[in-house]
C-alpha cells in the first residue's frame, strides 16, 4: 500500500480499514529538498508505529523515511513495531529518529528482527558494538543505506565481516571517526564464504572527524 507523501490527515482511515494480510506499506516522503519541512508541515502523531505495528503485525516492510514525526520515532516505537511485526524486512527510519545515537535501535532490531533484509537511516551515530551486534542478529541483511551517518573504522569493519549476505551498502555523505586501518577479517583466504561482490557508496564520507552532535 503506497500513500507515500500524503502525510497524516490518512492515518485515521488507514488504521480502521481491515487489511490482515498487509505486508508493505509506504509512509514517508521522496527524499527532499532543503525545503521539505516547510512543504510538509503536518506532523505525524507520536508513537506513530506503535500503532502501525499493533494494527498491522502482517507487516514486511514500512517505509516511513523523510516523514515529519513530532517528536521523532524514539527507540521503544522500534522496538514495538519489530516485536508486532515478527516477519519484518524491510525498514526505511532515514530522518524520523529521536536521538542521534541509533544503536539502541540497532541492538533491539538484531533481537527482534531476525529476518531483516534492508534498513535505510539518515544523521546517525553507531556505536561498533551496536554494529557488531546487528550484523549477528540480522544475519539475512543484503542491503543497509547509512546515509550521513558517523561510525568508526573499527565498527564498518566488523559489521561488513559479520553481514555475510551484503550486497549493497550506501556510505555516502559519512563520517568515519578513527583512523583504524579497515582490514576484513580472512582477506586473502581462497574460502569461498569470504568471496562478496558487494556494492559499497561511498560519496563524500569523510575520514578522521567527529560527526556533528
Amino acid at each position: 500500500l503506497d500513500l507515500t507523501g500524503l502525510g497524516p490527515i490518512v492515518l485515521p482511515a488507514l488504521v480502521c480499514l481491515d487489511l490482515p494480510v498487509l505486508q508493505l506499506l509506504r509512509l514517508g516522503l521522496e527524499r527532499p529538498s532543503g525545503a521539505w519541512a516547510d512543504a510538509h508541515s503536518e506532523p505525524w502523531h507520536k508513537n506513530t508505529l506503535s500503532l502501525l505495528g499493533g494494527c498491522f503485525p502482517t507487516l514486511t516492510g514500512l517505509d516511513i523515511g523523510y516523514a515529519n514525526v513530532r517528536g521523532g520515532v524514539s527507540f521503544e516505537e522500534v522496538e514495538t513495531l519489530a516485536t508486532c511485526c515478527e516477519g519484518l524486512r524491510h525498514l526505511d527510519l532515514s530522518m524520523v529518529m529521536t536521538y542521534r545515537d541509533f544503536s539502541p535501535s540497532l541492538v533491539s532490531l538484531s533481537k527482534q528482527a531476525p529476518n531483516l533484509t534492508s534498513l535505510a537511516i539518515h544523521g546517525l551515530n553507531l556505536q561498533t558494538h551496536a554494529l557488531e551486534t546487528f550484523a549477528r542478529g540480522c544475519a539475512q541483511l543484503a542491503r543497509v543505506h547509512f546515509v550521513h551517518c558517523g561510525y568508526s573504522a573499527t565498527g564498518l569493519a566488523a559489521f561488513l565481516r559479520g553481514a555475510k549476505r551484503l550486497r549493497d551498502i550506501d556510505l555516502s555523505l559519512g563520517c568515519c571517526f578513527d583512523d583504524e586501518e579497515i582490514e576484513p577479517k580472512g582477506s586473502g583466504s581462497d574460502d569461498e564464504s569470504n568471496q562478496r561482490d558487494v556494492k559499497i557508496k561511498l560519496s563524500g564520507v569523510e575520514n578522521g572527524l567527529t560527526p556533528n552532535e
